[in-house]
């Protein structure tokens, strides 16, 4: 897997084969490797998700308030500039004005969120907070696919489970919160794994 927290504007490309980054997430997954993307922080207008987030060869994570569920204002928003579900999922990445999500923190980042300087660790905000939460969880996953299932959980394998278990919500949410739940429930239905 990959956690990955850029996005470039503007938009260049009209199409995902003008996108530099759809190749490289092409080999990424030729080789088996989950990229997994922060939406970024141009919310709330919508259309707002950046490269290479915008791209659907990638997991992207929208993000939301950890206290009260909420999307959070910053998030940004799909669809694509082609018409496509974005963000994948979300996942906790802060909220304002205090709901930060604790991060390790150096130099541009200090104090960033708290207004301390010299701590090792700050409340931040933002997509890139929420991204991390996602890939902790398919790191997990495929730990278990590979002891319990003796293969590898790919990204085609992650959006069909989506489309099974987490219908489309909206351009902001996307599917919706991914938790470790839905992932028991792939397992259960897809291969008749009980954890």
């Amino acid at each position: 897997m990959i956690n990955l927290s850029l996005g470039a504007y503007p938009f260049a490309a009209t199409s995902i084969y003008e996108d530099p980054y759809y190749y490289v997430y092409e080999e990424l997954r030729a080789r088996k490797i989950i990229p997994i993307t922060a939406a970024g922080n141009s919310g709330p207008d919508p259309v707002s998700i950046a490269s290479p987030g915008w791209l659907p060869n990638t997991l992207t994570v929208g993000a939301v308030d950890p206290i009260t569920g909420a999307l959070a204002s910053y998030s940004s928003r799909g669809p694509t500039i082609d018409g496509r579900l974005k963000p994948d999922v979300v996942a906790p990445g802060g909220g304002f004005p205090d709901h930060g999500i604790y991060s390790g923190t150096s130099l541009f980042l200090d104090g960033a969120g708290d207004k301390v300087r010299g701590d090792f660790y700050a409340p931040i905000q933002g997509t890139s907070m929420a991204t991390p939460h996602v890939t902790a969880l398919v790191a997990l996953a495929r730990q278990v696919w590979r002891e319990r299932l003796g293969r590898e959980l790919t990204l085609d394998e992650i959006f069909r489970m989506l489309d099974a278990l987490m219908p489309p919500r909206d351009y902001g949410l996307g599917r919706g919160l991914l938790t470790w739940g839905v992932f028991e429930q792939w397992l259960e239905t897809e291969y008749g794994l009980k954890l």
